[in-house]
């Protein structure tokens, strides 16, 4: 997964149970097996925010390949937050010598932040721009305008749906970076099949890291040309991005029995800063927000106008957080419920004693949050 603005790995994979236990059999008989597993045993770790098994998979499979950019990468990640200086030097500076190129992603990732006044990282920032910039034409200049395309998004219905005339309330799930309407549109298994409509919007562009990478497919909000944030057009996709989910719940409206006028809303990661900012594009279509491992974007802080938007149209908000989150930090949520009470948002913040997953508490809250606040989805 990729995040410019707050400290971020690189990438995310999925990975199943049965998968990963493959692989563990696997390795049993094959050395080369054994080493895939360490990687998906990092990845696993990671997902959990535990950065000590994280490192010491990641240092067992880059021994076995240590041409994998991205995992380099994620270990002078981790050992930036370790405070382990010199060696976060090196692993940086050996995911430059194996392929990465993202020089503004590292330049601007405060997991990186103990190394980046060093001479040999900016040094490696260099090289890595120098190696980027490759694939360009002399004297060309790359602009960007509006495109009208087709996107796609999941609707889950309850399982019953089809032999009753039930009208039920709508509930909103925006996915994180990386993922998909597929991944997290899972998720509603978890929080309740039987009394919402779930709509999964698939965010607008495919997660160039993955690809790259991993050959995985995922998707994200921001484009993966590294755009200027000074761009007009960069500002303009978290807008595009919003108005796009708002068309997909006028349509749904228009095909499914939805209950009520208003939507409640539930994002996680990029998902969550979704849903604020949609929440604050259109908040005569949102009755509450659950925003889980959100964040605030430097170059595009929320305004009083955006709060005063949600307070003037009774949106119920609610930030949630892991208190050992090593992706999004918490203060990401504890900054912006501060400012959005100072403005009279009626705004609570939640903290768990979780990591950047879904935790069993954390989705038996989500669980709790909608039972409590479908009542809102009632009034005409």
């Amino acid at each position: 997964m990729k995040f410019q603005y707050t400290g971020k790995f690189y990438l995310i994979l999925l990975i199943t149970l049965s998968c990963f236990q493959l692989n563990v059999l696997l390795a049993q008989d094959n050395p080369t097996a054994a080493a895939k597993s360490w990687k998906n045993m990092a990845l696993g770790a990671l997902a959990k925010s535990n950065m000590d098994t994280a490192m010491v998979y990641y240092e067992k499979w880059l021994q076995a390949d240590p041409r994998d950019f991205s995992s380099w990468y994620n270990l002078a990640c981790i050992y930036g937050i370790q405070n382990k200086k010199e060696k976060a030097l090196n692993a940086f500076s050996m995911s430059v010598n194996m392929g990465w190129t993202d020089a503004n992603h590292a330049s601007n990732d405060p997991d990186l932040i103990l190394i980046q006044n060093e001479e040999q990282f900016k040094s490696d920032i260099e090289r890595c721009a120098q190696k980027g910039n490759k694939k360009t034409i002399e004297d060309a200049v790359l602009y960007h305008s509006e495109i009208r395309s087709i996107g796609s998004y999941l609707v889950i219905h309850p399982k019953n749906y089809g032999s009753t005339d039930t009208e039920y309330p709508l509930c909103v799930i925006l996915h994180g970076s990386g993922s998909s309407e597929i991944g997290h549109g899972s998720m509603a298994n978890k929080f309740g099949r039987d009394d919402f409509i779930y709509l999964v919007p698939r965010a607008p562009y495919p997660h160039k890291g993955l690809i790259t990478a991993e050959k995985t497919l995922g998707w994200t909000a921001w484009h993966p040309d590294e755009m200027d944030s000074t761009d007009a057009y960069y500002r303009k996709a978290s807008t595009y991005y919003a108005k796009w989910i708002a068309n997909c719940v006028d349509e749904i409206r228009k095909t499914y029995r939805i209950k009520g006028k208003k939507a409640l809303v539930i994002g996680h990661s990029q998902g969550a800063h979704f849903a604020n900012v949609f929440s604050m594009h259109f908040p005569e279509k949102v009755a509450g927000y659950l925003a889980y491992a959100g964040y605030i974007r430097n170059e595009m802080p929320f305004t009083t106008a955006d709060f005063k938007k949600l307070k003037n149209n009774n949106v119920k908000v609610t930030l949630v957080h892991g208190l050992k989150d090593k992706s999004i930090k918490t203060e990401n949520s504890e900054r912006l419920a501060k400012l959005m009470k100072a403005e009279g948002v009626d705004c609570e913040l939640k903290l768990f004693d979780a990591g950047h997953g879904f935790t069993e508490e954390v989705v038996n809250y989500v669980k709790d949050w909608l039972v409590e606040n479908k009542t809102l989805l009632n009034k005409k």
